[in-house]
């Protein structure tokens, strides 16, 4: 072992141990507690001290009705920040003290104005440094009082507080003299929490302060204190070497206190003011304000000057000086001019902060004061939905809107706004493709402040009768005299199937004078309506019928046959107006007639498929073949013609179900979209069940039947392809049990469905559609 090594070492312990034990019998201080690890706290006690050498957590609990302080002393070259928190955890910060280099920082807290007990953390961060640094928490007893009053400074210490009640505002002199020491370097300085919310303040927010002198020099400020409080004076070491004694000196002088008293609101429109002559702070207005200072000092003061500032955004100051004359103790005056500021029109409700600078006796002093600006806002506040069959709405008079009908709907506006706002435009927009608006102006006279008022006349708008179940979105563009907003709101659109209503004209019919022997009709698979060309001259429902038949063979056999016959029939009365019989098919297996869609050029004709063949067959109306041609997909079950644009629309069983549609303008069907898979609005995802197409031309929509779900599905806009189908229906009950084939009359607003497999009679129903003409 190097000898030197170690002796220097053993010395050097000596040397500690001395020093500590000489501090601790000078003071009477417990000795710094064994070093925890990082990251455990440690609990502080009044008067008590600590060294760390790392980032640390502290606690402490504040029993007394004080001002508190809590400071960190670095080493020489050593650098820590200081962190009060609300909570011992240390995760609600109140305020911090991050002076560069080797000062001390601090932060003070008025316990005058909190409740007692109070538990706040404290957290002491290493910023740079090789060394340690002293941690302090101070709750003196001791409180000042005009005069001087003397001190110990021990050993070590950090930070000193004291309480200093005053009691009537003044011009004081605070005056720290070190008697008894040449190694103390001693700083003093005040706190005011007034206006703090949390009352905890760091060393830069000290009113006032001075730490100038040096070792052994004594320091002195002067402060206005110009309300009555409990102020902290507070003291620090900036070495840690050193103790002695020293004496704080208070003096009061007295002085004029000026202080703000009140202020007085011009908008008048006259002089520089412009305005509605309300006394309020208002959107767009231009105010004169004039101010009313106090004397609560004891001296007559000299004349006042004023200057007014604000961040405030909103407004826009235009003068901001003004004066005042003497004022005497006790006494207030108004600002001989008005200060003078715009108001921008788009200033939301707010509270605008303003600064007013005093100087008068050679000294200044700062008030803080805050004006209301208040300024209209009209937002949606409820509405009322009309659909009772009277006046514009068409409805079923259950306030609710509903697929197809037309809607008159009273909206309420709130002003939340402070003025009144005069002669509203209320604008209704959507940007549902469900809604169509066929009124969407409105007006309100007038909305006093913080009152409510419904609009002179309804809204009125029409609900597609393909409409699913959701949330429409409206909104409103409102405009006034005193500003204009925008406010949206939802309506619930539902789709009952209450609304397709089974019509009183449903009945049975059979086909009768039947021209045929032994025969029956088996089902009806599908139909179309339309004007037609050829005889019957009238509306009329086209049905395909399977029939069954048989004759006896010469050999006393019997043999069965099958063919379907096209009948046409009155859609009021169901009388038999015209037949067509079909090309026979096989009796047996699930073979049967299925789609059927009238081609109205010429002379009329049809196209027609045969479930599952991949085929599609071409007749005139007369009864004269025109063709086969291949489909390319089988079990095709529902036709539907576009006599626009000559397109076949075609609906494909399958799982899922697909859409075909050809181009049969040449009467050669020629593919041309498809097949495009039909999910049933993705609520029956891969879903089979196609039994039935329409198309309805007057609205571009096609009109399709799912035997599945006993439902019927609507999609508008064939022109935007096919991606989405909305449920007309899907509550089975509303439809038959069995359905298979759909009939749309666009002249009637009817559609008509039949059930599968009702022998003897075929039933029919047809089904109010409501105004499925949404565009016109």
């Amino acid at each position: 072992m190097n000898y030197k090594k170690w002796l220097g070492v053993c010395i050097c312990s000596i040397c500690i141990t001395i020093n500590l034990s000489a501090e601790s019998k000078l003071t009477g201080k417990r000795l710094s507690k064994p070093k925890k690890p990082y990251g455990i706290k440690d609990s502080l006690h009044d008067d008590d001290w600590d060294v760390t050498c790392s980032d640390r957590d502290y606690n402490y609990r504040q029993t007394k009705r004080r001002w508190a302080v809590v400071g960190v002393r670095p080493n020489p070259l050593n650098d820590f920040d200081l962190t009060l928190y609300e909570d011992i955890n240390c995760t609600d910060s109140l305020s911090g003290s991050y002076l560069s280099g080797a000062k001390v920082d601090f932060v003070a807290r008025d316990y005058h104005h909190l409740p007692i007990p109070n538990y706040d953390g404290v957290r002491i961060n290493k910023y740079s440094g090789p060394g340690c640094a002293y941690v302090e928490y101070e709750n003196n007893n001791e409180t000042l009082e005009i005069g001087q009053q003397d001190f110990d400074w021990p050993v070590s210490d950090v930070v000193e507080i004291y309480d200093f009640n005053v009691n009537k505002p003044g011009w004081y002199t605070i005056s720290l003299y070190i008697t008894n020491s040449n190694l103390l370097n001693l700083g003093i300085g005040l706190f005011d929490s007034y206006g703090d919310a949390d009352r905890a303040l760091a060393r830069n927010e000290m009113k006032a302060s001075s730490d100038t002198s040096g070792v052994g020099g004594g320091e002195r400020f002067n402060v206005l204190l110009d309300h009555p409080d409990v102020y902290g004076i507070t003291a620090w070491s900036d070495t840690r070497s050193g103790s002695g004694n020293y004496t704080i000196s208070i003096l009061r002088e007295p002085f004029p206190v000026i202080s703000y008293e009140t202020l007085k609101i011009d908008d008048d429109s006259m002089g520089a003011s412009s305005g509605n002559n309300d006394s309020i702070v208002e959107a767009g207005e231009r105010i004169e304000l004039a101010v009313k200072l106090c004397n609560t000092g004891e001296v007559l003061s000299t004349p006042i000057s004023g200057y007014l500032s604000t961040s405030d955004t909103f407004i826009s100051i235009i003068d901001s000086t003004t004066q005042w004359y003497h004022l005497s103790p006790g006494n207030c005056a108004w600002s001989i001019g008005n200060f003078l500021f715009d108001v921008s029109p788009n200033t939301p409700i707010h509270n605008a902060t303003f600064y007013l600078r005093t100087v008068y006796n050679s000294v200044w002093k700062i008030d803080t004061f805050s004006i209301p600006v208040y300024n209209a806002k009209l937002v949606y506040n409820a509405h009322i939905i009309d659909d009772d069959n009277t006046g514009n709405s068409h409805g079923n008079d259950n306030n609710i809107p509903e697929a197809g009908e037309t809607i008159e709907m009273l909206i309420e506006l709130k002003n939340i706004g402070s003025i009144d706002v005069n002669n509203i435009t209320i604008s209704l927009r959507t940007d549902d493709n469900m809604i169509k608006i066929l009124n969407g102006i409105s007006t309100v006279p007038e909305i006093t402040a913080w009152d409510s008022s419904w609009c002179d006349n309804p809204f009125i708008f029409r609900v597609h009768p393909g409409s699913h179940t959701h949330n429409a979105k409206f909104s409103l563009y409102i405009a006034s005299e005193q500003g204009e907003w925008t406010d949206s709101f939802y309506v619930r659109l539902e789709h009952p199937c209450e609304f397709v209503e089974i019509c009183t004209d449903s009945l049975f019919f059979s086909y009768d004078p039947d021209p045929y022997t032994h025969e029956e009709s088996k089902s009806f698979y599908d139909g179309e309506g339309g004007e037609l060309a050829v005889v019957p001259p009238v509306y009329v429902n086209w049905h395909m019928v399977e029939m069954r038949g048989s004759v006896y063979t010469p050999t006393g056999g019997i043999l069965i046959y099958s063919f379907g016959k096209i009948v046409a029939a009155d859609p009021e009365t169901y009388d038999t107006l015209y037949t067509l019989r079909l090309p026979d098919i096989p009796p047996y297996g699930n073979v049967h007639y299925s789609g059927l869609a009238f081609d109205y050029r010429g002379s009329g004709s049809f196209w027609y498929t045969i479930f599952p063949y991949d085929s599609l067959y071409h007749i005139s109306a007369l009864g004269n073949p025109l063709g086969v041609y291949p489909s390319y997909y089988d079990s095709i079950t529902g036709l539907a013609f576009d006599a626009d644009n000559f397109h076949l629309w075609a609906i494909k069983s399958g799982d899922p179900d697909k859409l075909l549609l050809y181009d049969v303008s040449d009467n050669t069907p020629n593919l041309i979209l498809g097949p495009v898979e039909i999910h049933w609005n993705n609520i029956f995802p891969g879903g089979s069940g196609a039994a039935g197409l329409d198309y309805d031309e007057g609205n571009n929509t096609l009109i399709a039947v799912n035997s599945s779900v006993s439902s019927v599905f609507f999609f508008r806009g064939m022109d935007q392809a096919v991606s989405a189908w909305y449920p007309l229906c899907s509550v089975e009950n509303s439809l038959i049990p069995n359905p298979w084939g759909l009939a749309f009359n666009r002249h009637t607003q009817k559609f008509y469905i039949t059930d599968l497999n009702t022998y003897g009679s075929t039933a029919v129903l047809a089904y109010n559609y409501g105004n499925l003409d949404f565009d016109s």
